[in-house]
């Protein structure tokens, strides 16, 4: 039996399980603790009352994380991703996940709709993560880089790095504040090409530890 829950109304750890399970198989890490999975609600302004959990005879299958807010006098709904545990995939349960989250858009007067989506692919050559920011009137004011990556080995993984760059950092004739944060220094052609570019450092962050005993 299919049953969803307010993500609010769930344990934290029935939460963790969903999305760990819901998005696995991904070609990139996805998996979360309770503290990381916390964090990215928060950072990503997502909202326990509006995201979703499913069940399946009781065992957390899949979740969808949704975000709803003003923008420029408008209601807009955020689908931040939707996960659905790999024995379940094809099975109606993603179409039941976004049918209720669109359910609940209508009753709280979305009035337009947006997600994000990454396509499973085996084959992926690279991939980006990033936020773009927009103010009140729904013009974009930031683009926020967090990864960039290339799959290792590959001959053209400079120009892989440049055009994933080129997209989050669009339009490049557009005056927008463009900066990348927590970017490993190990990250070479991602960092030679941001600096080649212009980009310059702030800050570097530095991991310290104390013995307590």
């Amino acid at each position: 039996m299919l049953v969803f829950k307010a993500m609010e109304q769930c344990s934290v750890a029935e939460a963790v399980l969903a999305y760990n399970r819901g998005f696995s198989g991904y070609f990139f890490d996805q998996s979360k603790t309770p503290d990381t999975l916390i964090w990215k609600m928060g950072k990503e302004e997502l909202s326990p009352a509006h995201s979703l959990v499913a069940f399946v005879n009781g065992e957390p299958t899949g979740i969808v994380l949704n975000r709803i807010w003003n923008r420029g006098g408008r209601k807009i709904g955020w689908n931040g991703g939707t996960g659905v545990a790999p024995e379940h995939r094809r099975s109606g349960v993603g179409q039941a996940l976004i049918e209720a989250t669109l359910q609940i858009y209508r009753e709280q007067g979305v009035e337009l709709a947006a997600l994000v989506a990454i396509r499973e692919n085996v084959q992926a050559v690279g991939y980006a993560l990033y936020r773009r920011i927009f103010d009140e009137q729904g013009r974009q004011t930031t683009a926020l880089l967090f990864q960039c990556e290339a799959s290792p080995g590959r001959a053209d993984r400079e120009a892989i790095v440049a055009s994933a760059l080129a997209h989050v950092f669009a339009p490049l004739d557009q005056e927008l504040h463009r900066l990348t944060v927590n970017l490993p220094v190990a990250n070479e052609t991602t960092t030679r090409i941001l600096q080649s570019a212009g980009f310059s450092t702030l800050a570097e962050q530095v991991f310290m530890t104390r013995p307590l005993a």
